[in-house]
């Protein structure tokens, strides 16, 4: 059975049900259909981190067009947000590296 086509289906039936109550309703179910999306992505087609970043950035971008904010403001709450974060994504991305240093030091 399809699990994204099937996935995508409730989530339009969802979703609208959710519109019609409130907008935190809608967001809501946007991110639990983000985490829905995630798992058949990363389970069912080997998704990994660029696919799980794309699906979080759709998140964002969706969420900000619901609360009717325009592209400028979400562009400039996305760059507040990754301000926030910039210290332990730099963490990981060097850790990261050090490990390829190290395996490629290994294999030589």
């Amino acid at each position: 059975m399809p699990a994204i086509p099937v996935a995508t289906f409730v989530f339009l039936l969802t979703g609208f049900l959710a519109l019609r109550k409130t907008v935190h309703y809608f967001i809501l179910t946007l991110l639990l259909f983000t985490i829905i999306f995630l798992t058949i992505g990363v389970m069912g087609y080997n998704g990994y981190v660029m696919e799980i970043a794309t699906i979080f950035l759709g998140l964002r971008i969706a969420s900000g067009l619901a609360t009717g904010k325009s592209g400028n403001e979400i562009t400039k709450l996305f760059i507040e947000g990754a301000k926030d974060i910039l210290s332990a994504a730099m963490v990981v991305g060097l850790a990261g590296g050090t490990i390829v240093i190290l395996n490629d030091g290994h294999s030589r």
